[in-house]
């Protein structure tokens, strides 16, 4: 919802969404010095601000009635993942 209350043509609340999911896995075996970890994040971000409508009242710098706005958007996926080899085992000895 956009609101002016202040009546100076710009938003006084910016609007906008997020989607943040994030999930991990691990896995230890202590018989055998395995470990394994996976990790999966996603991000969504939509932004939107600025002026409603054009002002008309001139001002020092002659601006030609433009619309001054923000329309911000971003996506980000991350994959991660890794692995111990059993030789250096869950304490990290030889």
């Amino acid at each position: 919802m956009q609101m002016d209350n202040n009546g100076d043509g710009f938003m006084d609340i910016p609007t906008g969404s997020q989607i943040n999911l994030m999930n991990r896995w691990q896995y230890a075996n202590p018989n055998t010095g395995w470990m394994s970890n996976l990790s999966l994040h996603y991000l969504y971000d939509d932004r939107k601000a600025g002026q409603l409508s054009s002002i008309t009242t001139p001002s020092l710098w002659q601006s030609t009635n433009k619309i001054h706005q923000l329309n911000a958007s971003a996506k980000a996926r991350l994959y991660m993942g890794g692995y111990a080899l059993p030789e250096f085992g869950l304490s990290g000895r030889l």
